[in-house]
């Protein structure tokens, strides 16, 4: 794309800019100055304004718009489709163009702008064979879903509703949720203080990274903190009630964080030395035991 924008640039001085940007020896600068500051092509064009290129030729050579996958956030088979998501916010810095995410900003003009009667939107099942409920509804659970992480665990807790109604005896179940301020961003809260008072879920340990008043009282800022400390509990119910692991959420830092915070806590509270503590955890991965749905 930067390349195509350079044959349109009618200042020698722009077009050679856009020309580094689109070569290998400017990787890194376009890595920086594009990819890591969000810039859109208008952000571009408004940075570079002798560029002026065909409409038909910007639409032919954008690139295809991916699907978006969101986790639902309903029980199996029920009619009803609920879905989490967050908008992202780009704000109007310099020549940064202000803006929200595409899909999910369309989402939130959509339910903003009709607001009584929404409009059709098309969608597509994707089956997820592997991040489901144990066949034994006897074994704990600990859930671990930070932000909209938390949708599919709503999913679960509505079913695990339902097989208590149905009379069947259910393990304990853990949820540690956190976002990053309790007024705006604790998502499901009824859903979940329901699921608290009906007994489908046994316990709720919330955090907010950027809610100083939560964090004082807490002592949490993250999820990981929040599973420092409850460790006895966590050990015990993996270790010696064969408990099931899900984290549902971000790939790059939290579930990777997430996995060092049940490593340090079956470590410290069972003795175990680093190799071992590394081999538990595989096991636990191995016997699908520890479970995740997570993206980038």
């Amino acid at each position: 794309m930067m390349r195509l924008l350079a044959r349109w640039c009618k200042d020698p001085v722009e077009q050679n800019k856009l020309e580094i940007l689109s070569s290998r020896q400017g990787s890194d600068v376009y890595r920086e100055i594009v990819v890591e500051a969000r810039r859109s092509i208008l952000d571009m064009l408004h940075a570079f304004p002798s560029c002026s290129p065909p409409v038909e030729c910007l639409i032919e050579n954008l690139p295809r718009l991916l699907p978006r996958a969101y986790s639902i956030a309903s029980a199996s088979g029920c009619k009803l489709l609920k879905l989490a998501f967050s908008v992202v916010d780009l704000p109007d810095i310099g020549e940064l163009t202000a803006r929200q995410g595409l899909v999910t900003g369309q989402f939130n003009r959509m339910y903003h702008e009709h607001i009584t009667q929404l409009p059709n939107v098309d969608v597509y099942l994707r089956t997820q064979q592997h991040f489901r409920l144990p066949s034994d509804s006897s074994k704990p659970l600990i859930l671990i879903g930070p932000g909209t992480g938390v949708a599919p665990f709503i999913g679960f807790l509505e079913d695990r509703e339902k097989l208590l109604e149905a009379g069947v005896v259910l393990g304990e179940c853990l949820l540690f949720f956190g976002n990053r301020v309790e007024a705006s961003d604790y998502l499901f809260r009824d859903d979940l203080n329901r699921h608290l008072a009906l007994g489908s879920l046994t316990q709720l340990h919330t955090c907010f990274s950027r809610d100083d008043h939560h964090i004082n009282k807490t002592g949490a800022k993250y999820v990981t903190d929040l599973i420092r400390q409850q460790a006895h509990l966590v050990s015990h119910l993996i270790i010696n009630q064969s408990a099931f692991i899900y984290v549902c959420g971000d790939a790059k830092n939290m579930a990777k964080d997430v996995n060092q915070a049940i490593s340090h806590v079956l470590q410290t509270e069972n003795g175990y030395t680093d190799e071992e503590v590394v081999t538990v955890v595989r096991e636990l991965r191995e016997e699908k035991r520890y479970k995740e749905d997570v993206w980038i």
